[in-house]
């Protein structure tokens, strides 16, 4: 069985919501966007408590509306049906013909499906459930918790409401299990001591206990107020069990943190998945909610094997892209609002799942939790564009305006990342390298997958990246990113590297003057010559300082309209020092400013920004 669909009318920020769940669910989306309504919206239905709706439940406050819930289940197996036929206790006339016990059993044997409706208004509460497609009239406790058995984790935890041990919660169910399937002698040993314990408190007891007897008799008439271990059916004694967890000092979960009482409650969970004590449904609000970064990694794997086991089925919701890691794209559900009105989307049409899964890291799948996305090939791309943006305007702000910039690795794989944010409706832009108008197989797989229109033989290079910009695909008029540094920025570099010495700062400081003067690069072996003569300097250090050197002849040398300038840097420039092209950028992240630029480089560096952070 499994909870297949859900509808809700007029429920807070959902006017009209109809969607589909498979085992696992996981929605994202931004604070206030209506994750948590949907959650719980289940939990209304399934959930122990009678509720009554406010003014603030129902959509635009507006009173006058039926708030309504339904929820579809479907896969119903074997010995699910005869459990839930077991709890029907009534006959039900429906549609002139008198159903009962047996032909309900018909019905979910035929269709496997089963649906609850619950509605709310000011004239009431009203739930239905329909067996197979036929109305029965008594929603029991009993009934519905044969359908399914559900825990919701709200994020502001409350353990003490969901590790009841009811007959009906999950808790409840487990111990029962677990009391159920203990040796009879192992039983009988236990409700011994339990009756010793039990009579041990009452000598210890019995005076005040005689005394509060007569207190309360003199009020109100009843039979006797004992004190108890134990309630008076020995085999409930489960009930009474408390857990307690070891972390140093051992107690209750009263005396834990939050993070701790979720494991807890997650692991319990796993427990009662793994001895079958019913089918489980587990809502789970942030579950990366009180967990460092470690344990947050191992809870988001100890979900994912939630997904895979028989009889259990996840809903989640987040803001760690952790939950997102190795999951199928059907999976994800965007929520967001337009207007005051809560949406969920998902993709529509088919999408390179395996590829995706490839690709998608953690820093990637950052794109689901953006308002917008910029897509760049690379890693020192990210770097770049983060710092050209703070040093033009304060409002360039990519966190700050939830933009997030994702690297695609290459402009080959711009395809299924523009799938990907398409079918979830995310607004995007791209840039590429220059490079990408002269590959063939680039351009042609973009021509085709979104009908640019291009002709590849005889379009100039010019109108290739103007239907390109056309369709949100920048092209860098000057190369790469790299070629729009400064070498006054990577100057710096050779400073920074500089001071990995151990040398005293006046030491620092007339060397730095000997880089700093040499300005051609025919002096660089005069220059490191001059160095070895000085004894002052180490070996490890002299050696520290040719590298610098032969970088600054490098650098003199370099021009910055160069193909290819970054493997150029990367490879031959800053090899000796083993930085790569995003170390390099993130060096020199701090020297950036938009105002340094040279001829059209800063005209079109600001026109892109401006146009990624447009509303």
């Amino acid at each position: 069985m499994r909870l297949a669909r859900l509808e809700i009318s007029n429920y807070r920020s959902i006017k009209q919501l109809d969607m589909k769940f498979g085992p696992c669910t996981i929605l994202v989306g931004k604070n206030n966007s209506g994750k948590s309504n949907i959650l719980k919206a289940i939990d209304l239905v399934l959930g122990e408590r009678f509720y009554k709706p406010t003014k603030h439940d129902y959509f635009d406050g507006d009173e006058t509306q039926t708030i309504k819930f339904v929820l579809h289940f479907s896969d119903f197996t074997d010995p699910e049906i005869e459990d839930i036929v077991s709890k029907i206790s009534y006959t039900c006339n429906v549609d002139g013909r008198c159903y009962r016990a047996a032909d309900y059993r018909g019905l979910l044997y035929s269709t496997r499906l089963a649906r609850i409706e619950l509605e709310m208004s000011g004239r009431g509460v009203e739930q239905k459930l329909y067996l197979g497609d036929k109305y029965y009239k008594y929603l029991s406790a009993p009934l519905k918790n044969a359908i399914i058995t559900s825990v919701h984790i709200p994020s502001v935890r409350d353990h003490t409401q969901i590790l009841k041990t009811t007959d009906y919660s999950f808790l409840g169910k487990l111990l029962a299990k677990l009391y159920e399937g203990a040796q009879e002698e192992q039983k009988a040993i236990l409700n011994q001591k339990l009756v010793e314990s039990n009579q041990a408190c009452n000598d210890i007891f019995l005076r005040s206990q005689n005394r509060l007897n007569e207190i309360s008799q003199s009020i109100i008439s009843h039979n006797g107020i004992k004190f108890s271990f134990i309630p008076s059916n020995p085999k409930e004694s489960y009930r009474k069990l408390d857990i307690l967890l070891d972390d140093g000092i051992e107690s209750g979960l009263d005396f834990k943190g939050s993070g701790i009482q979720s494991v807890i409650i997650i692991s319990l969970f796993k427990l009662y998945s793994e001895v079958k004590a019913g089918q489980a449904l587990l809502l789970v609000e942030e579950p990366e909610l009180f967990l460092h970064p470690h344990a947050n990694r191992h809870m988001a794997s100890v979900l994912r094997e939630f997904c895979n086991t028989q009889g259990v089925q996840l809903i989640i919701t987040t803001h760690s892209a952790q939950y997102l890691l190795d999951r199928d794209i059907s999976e994800i559900a965007l929520v967001s609002k337009i207007g005051k009105e809560t949406v969920v989307k998902r993709p529509n049409v088919n999408l390179d799942e395996v590829k995706l899964k490839k690709e998608l890291t953690e820093s990637n799948l950052e794109l689901f939790f953006s308002e917008k996305v910029l897509l760049v090939e690379g890693q020192s791309d990210k770097i770049a564009y983060q710092a050209f943006a703070k040093s033009i305007d304060r409002g360039f702000d990519f966190d700050a305006k939830n933009i997030g910039i994702i690297e695609t690795g290459s402009s080959s794989n711009l395809n299924i990342y523009i799938d990907l944010l398409e079918a979830y409706e995310i607004p995007w832009l791209a840039v590429v390298d220059k490079d990408v108008i002269e590959d063939k197989w680039t351009l042609n797989g973009l021509n085709n997958h979104l009908n640019l229109g291009l002709n590849l033989d005889s379009d100039s290079p010019e109108r290739k990246a103007d239907i390109l910009k056309t369709n949100g695909i920048h092209v860098l008029g000057n190369g790469e990113i790299e070629n729009y540094y400064q070498k006054d920025w990577l100057y710096t570099i050779l400073s920074d590297y500089l001071e990995e010495t151990d040398l005293p700062t006046d030491r620092k400081s007339e060397l730095q003057r000997i880089i700093e003067n040499m300005v051609d690069p025919a002096v660089g072996g005069e220059i490191k010559h001059q160095l070895s003569t000085y004894d002052w300097l180490s070996p490890e250090n002299l050696n520290i300082l040719k590298k610098i050197v032969n970088s600054k002849i490098g650098l003199l040398q370099l021009r910055m309209d160069e193909p290819h300038i970054g493997r150029i840097l990367e490879r031959q420039i800053f090899s000796n020092m083993n930085l790569s092209k995003p170390k390099i950028a993130l060096k020199i992240r701090k020297q950036i400013k938009i105002n340094n630029f040279q001829d059209n480089r800063q005209a079109e560096i600001v026109h892109l920004l401006a146009r990624i952070f447009a509303a």
